[in-house]
């Protein structure tokens, strides 16, 4: 597993704005290659009413997109995020990789990342599947800085997880 990026999330400023995608499954090495290919055309053109964004990328465990954008330079508008929704969107009918509408639970069990839908993620938290300890993925941050801090992956304990499907008390 690795991560590729044009500027990395880790250089952009803490108040950058940040979003989270996933897919499924892990990408190929050649899916990840096209994948990088169709951002690095994406990301230097990306743009909010005429203004250039200055944006970045990761590309993280093969599975997850981080995309953000340094609104001291042009802010994201609507515009520029429908922009973006509408490229990840091409990517499904270009390549098959489905970034919108992916099930919205991640998480990872030893080196081995599963996501399913919130039902299913209950049901393994009420049959003692997930543990406090589980690392899970929160795709709802928004920032760069809450990504630095550790707010996108960490223990389910720590998470707004816990208080959404509760553990069980023994």
């Amino acid at each position: 597993m690795y991560t590729l990026s044009i500027t990395t999330i880790e250089t952009m400023p803490n108040e950058a704005r940040l979003w989270a995608y996933h897919t499924a499954s892990a990408l190929s090495a050649s899916e990840i290659e096209a994948l990088k290919s169709n951002l690095d055309r994406f990301v230097p053109e990306w743009s909010a009413h005429g203004k250039a964004l200055a944006a970045a990328y990761d590309l993280k465990y093969n599975q997850f997109l981080l995309l953000s954008v340094d609104e001291r330079k042009a802010s994201a508008s609507g515009c520029s995020i429908d922009s973006m929704v509408r490229f990840l969107q091409s990517l499904q009918f270009s390549m098959g990789i489905q970034f919108v509408g992916t099930p919205p639970v991640c998480y990872r069990k030893g080196d081995s990342i599963y996501c399913c839908s919130r039902d299913q993620f209950r049901k393994l938290v009420r049959e003692g599947e997930i543990s406090e300890d589980t690392i899970v993925f929160n795709e709802t941050i928004q920032t760069v800085g809450e990504y630095k801090k550790g707010s996108w992956e960490g223990p389910f304990s720590r998470s707004w997880h816990s208080k959404a499907f509760p553990l069980e008390k023994k």
